[in-house]
């Protein structure tokens, strides 16, 4: 920008396209490190208290949050076969254009891999259910359920 004097054509477009780029490549880690913003303070209790209650409302969580990825991958993909097919792009002709459909994929990659983690989850937290429910005492179980849900998360 200093050498010509000038702003660089398409900055502000392409930062757009990349921030929303870093966003879904980030979901799958994200909430794998559970680091998705919950209110933890209802979950920690019932885990606390019952240890296969608190294994179900995490499973709970898992297979709505899967739901409601899918949903979203439901309407990301027709956005982005239209951004494929016509060719969209950002940016004024003349001036800078960029295409869209790169970004587009990434977020349906981003939202299916998602689903496949939320998928995952609830498959560990229905293991650590039933694996609660055959321990006596809960403390047993509550110990083996943790360190699977939590090496997991």
């Amino acid at each position: 920008r200093g050498v010509f004097s000038a702003p660089v054509a398409g900055v502000p477009e392409l930062l757009a396209l990349s921030i929303v780029g870093i966003v879904y490549l980030q979901l799958p880690n994200t909430l794998w490190a559970g680091r998705f913003t919950r209110a933890e303070f209802l979950s920690e209790a019932v885990d606390r208290r019952w240890p296969r209650a608190g294994a179900l409302l995490r499973a709970f969580y898992h297979a709505l949050g899967a739901l409601l990825l899918a949903i979203l991958l439901y309407a990301l993909w027709p956005e982005f076969v239209r951004a494929w097919t016509l060719g969209d792009y950002i940016g004024a002709i003349g001036n800078f254009t960029a295409p869209t459909w790169p970004v587009r994929l990434i977020m349906v990659v981003g939202a299916a891999v998602t689903i496949a983690t939320y998928l995952l989850l609830l498959a560990i937290d229905l293991s650590d259910a039933l694996r609660r429910r055959g321990a006596s005492g809960g403390a047993a179980g509550g110990a083996a359920g943790g360190a699977a849900g939590g090496a997991a998360r």
